[in-house]
């Protein structure tokens, strides 16, 4: 068997040890590595920044969504509710009118009414403002078009269902009756509105 010499000289493979390198050399080197470190040190540092702030968004963003929720949770039930306060309403406008004989119910229902309303503002209910405003198609249902030569085209002339907003956001659509111009003022406004093509 043939037995391998083995020697001490390095060989391409490997590194020259740092002690056998000149000093300037050395220094050199090492402040290649420092620099290369202190590189990697500000990388790490810019991407842990990132990291939190990313995070500190999402834990905003959460907390933000989660208050949401919590804000328009009860919306369905709230929504109920409301249908209870347009039934009592009605049961108010046909009360019989006079001193009431038959015992306090009236009183009874009115009562009902106010604690209800009650119930609904302390949840940021709200009835919608419509009569007399122009018709918003987000906050208003219209129902019905009607004529009218004293109110601006789109305007809401009469409440048909009230509407509510929770806060900020429509909970129920007032359904509403909007304005438009009588027949006779469209057919001269298309007419006119005709004239002024062919001449020009």
């Amino acid at each position: 068997m043939e037995e391998r010499e083995h020697t001490n000289e390095p060989t391409d493979a490997q590194e020259t040890p740092p002690d056998a390198l000149p000093a300037e050399q050395q220094v050199t080197e090492l402040k290649a590595r420092l620099e290369e470190a202190e590189r990697e040190t500000g990388q790490f540092k810019a991407l842990l920044q990132r990291v939190q702030a990313d995070f500190a968004n999402y834990r905003k963003r959460a907390d933000s969504e989660r208050e949401e929720q919590q804000r328009y949770a009860n919306g369905r039930l709230l929504l109920k509710l409301v249908a209870v306060v347009d039934d009592l309403a009605r049961a108010l406008e046909h009360a019989p009118a006079g001193p009431d004989t038959s015992g306090g119910w009236l009183e009874g229902v009115k009562l009902t009414n106010r604690n209800l309303q009650t119930i609904l503002e302390s949840e940021g209910v709200s009835p919608i403002e419509a009569l007399g405003q122009p018709f918003d198609p987000s906050a208003h249902e219209a129902v019905l078009l009607q004529e009218s030569a004293d109110a601006p085209e789109g305007t809401v002339l009469a409440v048909a269902r009230a509407g509510y907003k929770q806060h900020d956001r429509i909970l129920r659509p007032a359904q509403v009756v909007v304005s438009r111009r009588p027949e006779t003022q469209q057919s001269s406004t298309t007419q006119d509105n005709q004239k002024e093509n062919s001449n020009g």
